[in-house]
């Protein structure tokens, strides 16, 4: 895997990049809660994403992604406090 970063000299697109960050935060809350509060099969979850939220599928992947790494982790936490107690 490649990991490319830059840095940007110009900040007059600072706005639009807020947005989208926060665009995906609320999706990732929301995934979250479709997943494992509800329960729901992530094939009708991304199904039901791109059409109410109008985003692609590259998108979505990238958002569960981002999820299910942090799930995991959590996950991989508890289990170490639980053996320290």
């Amino acid at each position: 895997m490649i990991t490319i970063e830059t840095k940007l000299r110009d900040l007059t697109h600072g706005s639009e990049l807020a947005q989208f960050a926060a665009l995906f935060s609320r999706l990732e809350r929301r995934l979250f809660v479709a997943l494992y509060a509800r329960g729901e099969k992530l094939t009708e979850a991304k199904r039901r994403f791109l059409s109410e939220h109008r985003i692609t599928a590259r998108q979505f992947n990238s958002i569960h992604q981002q999820l299910s790494a942090k799930v995991d982790a959590w996950r991989e936490g508890r289990k170490l406090n639980l053996a320290t107690v």
